[in-house]
């Protein structure tokens, strides 16, 4: 026995601590066991006295204070601190070195150059693994500090430390208030990530520029006891403002979240078949949440808590009071059928264990007969397979039924699960299958029971099993239950408990993924087929060499964008001139790329397929967006109003200097000095900026707006995939028609000398290149020469090829960014390995079936899920994903909600969203209306001639009528007597 064992025996406390999480809203408490074997009543008593004698003992025995002394710091553990912090303020270093992967750790310059270089580089994706290292440091100190000064180190221990008393005991704060106050104040994160550094390199003017220490980087080493640094303190109130923000948007995001899962789940109810319907009478379940029991009433029905059953046997049977139920119910039918379930368990014991081996009479005839039809047929093509098969359905149906029946007596009778044939609540021991094995499984373990029972209780196996079952009986769900309201609120409320804005990043190695309100909004809201953070996983077959395979199979699933092979860019830039003729720019350029053993562990290139790729698609590719460039802006120039220039001597004009000139329509981007064109344009921009600004009030348009487009475009997006693929690289930069025809490849030589046909081949396809050489030996090199018109302005051509180096796709499997491979950490998978890639492409499986076990590939794009492996598949991964976004923030979700939720999205066959077009197919306008855009389904109900039966919530509400739910879920009819 422990203090955290709380055993009452007869009125009297025998054992254990009574705290909160006895007499708080804690589930298996004091309380909560009061009221499973008691009543509400009894339990309603018992929390009013609670309160008086609470507040009767701080008044009379333990008045409450805080002083100083619980927050200081015995001197040694303050100088194990403060040595803590010294010895940390230098690995910042270190965390940097492993980041950019410096092995010389002690090589500062080399760290700064490196950390230089990848501040300007493009999507500075270098800055979140250096993140991730930084936090791994800081993570180690924070946790020593810890240990040093808390409990131990405290000047007044637990517990007559009255701040560590009020921790402990649940009443107000949490460990993390007390370690900020006593020890320091850690890593401050905003969005998930260290705070920025400005273009100077710098986090705050106070810090040297590119500094890898982790003060620089928003790790606070002081504390509130002792105080903090200006630079610390403005990081900290940084945060602080982010936390406010943070639950200012939330509030209206999760909000709007729950209005609708309440709008289109109002209407569900559980009713006198057990069944749970719409409004309109659609059944939804057959038994709510699969079981039929209501979820407030099994807590005390679960495997880990049978125990209190028996504990407290007299009890539950005084309450339950079996000879009222016994007198109205079946009770032996029950029994009866599930005896005979578990005698065809046992005897088909072997073929449950390979559920692939499925017999049936009709097979067996199959058997007989399918050689003989296909023996007919001359050839063995698919349609003859398919007509062989249609000729041996027809023949078995044209059989007699006594040759039926006798091909039908060699198999055993199938037997269903004791609830779906018998309802619960007409039969006696009619109970799910889980919670029968769990009832078996805890007699044949329990000592009690292992010598026929409880001698003082009289409590034998049999009675055990009989009390279960009572208590089950009473735990089946009552007609009129309105059990979408209580799915909605309980994915409603714990949804306000999450922050905004989460992306998950794991670090090198790992990919990123979606969490908390918009995850759930992508899932529950929207319904899209374009998630932000699309992802397989799929574990591989059991084979000798699973792993060597695994990383060759990972590598082919890594796109390889030119940038990742890129050692060095050199432009030498010259004026030239052809006799009397125009001067023309030239541009040498030479690309070097890594040497082969950087990447040959992690992409599947290789140097020829490198300089091949070089030569046949990026040069063209440079040339069509340079030219594109020019042609923009000498276009740029001749729409000036009042002035006229010849076009031919028209300069270069580049605007290489911003972000924004290569986007999704092209490089850069038409502006004219015309007042009506400058007007769109700044609508334009105040659009945008309405988009990136912050809402604090409730986001209904935003939210509808974002539905809208997001279903509306699906479809399009969708079917727009393949063609949006063709160029081979993700951007959507619009090549003029030479340069697509350019890209054919080369026939791939290699020799210790260039070859003048390879040279030729590659010139003559580009009139803009006029020389090109390459290395023979390594493939390691490439130079060519760029020639473009001169003209008044430079063209930024390294700016250029940075931009371009960032979006071509030297290789790539269609839609997938990233393959990992990583040890499988599912049950009964213990050395086997799963392969998780950053994108979707179930076809591209398929291909690999040989190492991988396509059987079990699972994505978290429902709709994919959906059309591959059917609607209950998509069901069940609607559950997984909701569950797995809630597990993240410690959220349990009961199943039950989930599954009603899941199978309401999944009713039509199709994957159907929480939102107004969702709500199309719902069968009451005065629902329809009341949700959004009342004009709109107004009108249409009216265009159509809808009637509206007055069955929904929101109809009756509107009309006058009582809620069919609930109390309202029957009418009485009262004998008058006149």
């Amino acid at each position: 026995m422990t203090e955290s064992e709380v055993i009452f025996r007869e009125g009297q406390l025998l054992s254990g601590v009574l705290d909160k999480s006895q007499f708080g809203a804690s589930q298996f408490g004091f309380v909560h066991s009061c009221y499973e074997l008691y009543g509400g009543t009894m339990c309603n008593y018992l929390l009013s006295a609670l309160g008086r004698i609470f507040t009767g003992f701080l008044k009379l025995y333990h008045g409450f204070s805080l002083g100083v002394e619980d927050i200081l710091v015995k001197p040694m553990a303050d100088k194990e601190r403060f040595k803590i912090i010294a010895e940390g303020r230098d690995c910042g270093l270190e965390a940097a070195a492993d980041a950019f992967v410096v092995k010389n750790v002690k090589d500062k310059d080399l760290v700064i150059e490196k950390y230089t270089d990848v501040h300007h580089t493009i999507g500075r994706d270098g800055l979140k693994v250096l993140d991730f290292f930084m936090k791994k440091k800081t993570d180690q100190i924070n946790n020593k500090v810890n240990v040093a000064c808390i409990p131990a180190g405290l000047h007044k221990p637990f517990p007559s430390n009255s701040l560590q008393l009020m921790v402990q005991a649940g009443a107000k704060g949490s460990t993390v208030n007390c370690m900020q106050i006593s020890c320091l104040l850690g890593q401050i994160e905003l969005e998930g990530r260290r705070p920025p550094i400005m273009l100077s390199g710098r986090s705050l003017p106070t810090f040297l520029p590119y500094d890898t220490t982790p003060r620089s980087g928003g790790f606070v080493d002081g504390r509130f006891l002792t105080g903090v640094r200006p630079p610390e303190f403005f990081l900290h109130a940084m945060a602080g403002r982010e936390g406010l923000v943070d639950t200012a948007v939330k509030t209206s995001r999760s909000g709007y979240l729950q209005r609708c899962l309440v709008k289109h789940l109002e209407g569900i109810t559980v009713n006198y078949d057990l069944t749970v319907r719409d409004s309109d009478g659609s059944v939804l379940q057959f038994l709510y949440g699969e079981d039929g029991l209501d979820i407030s009433k099994t807590r005390f029905l679960s495997s880990n808590q049978m125990y209190f059953l028996e504990d407290n046997y007299k009890a539950f049977l005084y309450r339950l009071d079996p000879t009222s139920a016994v007198s109205v119910l079946e009770t032996t039918k029950a029994a009866k059928y599930q005896r005979k379930v578990d005698k065809w368990k046992k005897k088909q014991k072997q073929r449950l264990a390979t559920p692939r081996i499925r017999r049936s009479g009709f097979l067996d005839y199959c058997d007989q007969h399918l050689p003989e039809i296909l023996a007919k047929y001359s050839d063995n093509s698919h349609s003859t397979r398919a007509q062989a098969h249609r000729s041996v359905i027809d023949l078995w149906y044209s059989s007699s039924p006594m040759l039926r029946k006798e091909f039908n007596d060699k198999h055993d009778t199938v037997y269903y699960p004791t609830t779906s044939v018998l309802r619960p609540d007409r039969y006696f021991g009619s109970v799910p299958e889980k919670l029968t094995s769990d009832i078996e499984q805890y007699i044949s373990t329990s000592p009690t029971f292992k010598n026929n029972g409880n001698q003082q209780t009289l409590l034998t196996p049999e009675k055990f099993r009989t009390l279960s079952q009572f208590k089950c009986l009473r735990a089946v769900a009552e007609p009129g239950e309105p059990v979408g309201l209580l799915a909605a609120q309980s994915i409603g409320e714990p949804s306000t408990q999450m922050t905004l804005n989460t992306f998950h990043f794991a670090g090198r190695g790992e990919m990123n993924v979606t969490l908390g309100i918009p995850r759930l909004r992508e899932i529950l809201m929207t319904g899209s087929p374009n998630i932000k953070t699309p992802a397989m996983d799929v574990p591989l077959l059991p084979l000798p060499d699973a792993k060597e395979q695994g990383e060759n199979i990972k590598k082919y699933f890594s796109r390889v964008l030119l940038k990742d092979v890129l050692d060095s860019v050199e432009v030498w830039e010259s004026l030239d001139r052809k006799g009397e003729g125009f001067y023309h720019r030239s541009y040498v350029i030479k690309l070097t790329f890594l040497d082969p053993k950087y990447y040959k562990d992690e992409y599947i290139v290789t140097p020829s397929k490198i300089l091949e790729f070089v030569e046949t698609c990026f040069i063209n590719k440079l040339t069509a967006v340079i030219s594109k460039e020019i042609k923009k802006s000498k276009d740029k120039l001749l729409k000036t109003p009042g002035t006229y220039v010849d076009k031919d001597s028209i300069p270069q004009q580049s605007s290489g200097d911003d972000d924004k000139d290569i986007d999704n329509e092209g490089m850069g981007h038409d502006s004219d000095d015309d007042s009506d064109e400058s007007d769109v344009e700044e609508a334009e921009k105040a659009i945008k900026n309405k988009k990136q600004q912050v809402s604090y009030e409730a986001a209904d348009d935003e939210d509808i707006e974002a539905i809208e487009g997001e279903e509306e475009e699906g479809k399009e997006e969708e079917e727009n995939e393949k063609d949006t693929r063709k160029d081979n690289n993700e951007e959507s930069i619009q090549l003029d028609m030479e340069a697509e025809s350019m890209y054919e490849p080369l026939p791939s030589q290699k020799s210790t000398s260039m070859d003048s046909s390879r040279i030729e081949a590659v010139v003559s396809k580009n009139s803009h290149l006029s020389e090109y050489i390459y290395d023979a030996e390594n493939e390691r090199w490439c130079q060519f020469t760029l020639k473009f018109e001169t003209g008044n302005d430079k063209i930024m051509m390294s700016y250029f090829i940075e931009k371009l180096s960032n979006k071509v796709v030297v290789w790539e499997v269609p839609d997938i960014k990233k393959g990992f491979l990583a040890e499988s950490q599912v049950p009964g998978e213990e050395g086997l390995y799963r392969l998780k890639t950053e994108g979707v492409n179930m076809q591209e499986l398929w291909k690999h079936s040989d190492l991988l076990n396509v059987r079990k590939a699972y994505t978290n794009n429902i709709h994919i899920i959906a059309s591959t492996f059917g609607i209950e598949a998509a069901a069940v991964a609607i559950i997984k994903e909701v569950s797995s976004v809630f597990n993240v923030y410690g959220i349990s979700v009961n199943h039950r909600h989930l599954s009603l939720i899941a199978d309401y999205m999944t009713f039509d066959g199709d994957y159907k969203s929480f939102s107004r077009f969702g709500m199309n197919s719902n069968s009451s306008p005065f629902q329809q209306m009341s949700f959004e855009t009342t004009m709109k389904f107004l009108r249409s109900a009216t265009v159509r001639g809808d009637v509206d039966t007055l069955r929904s919530p929101s109809a009756c509400l509107v009309t006058g009528n009582v809620v069919h739910g609930g109390t309202g879920a029957f009418q009485c009819l009262q004998k008058l007597v006149i």
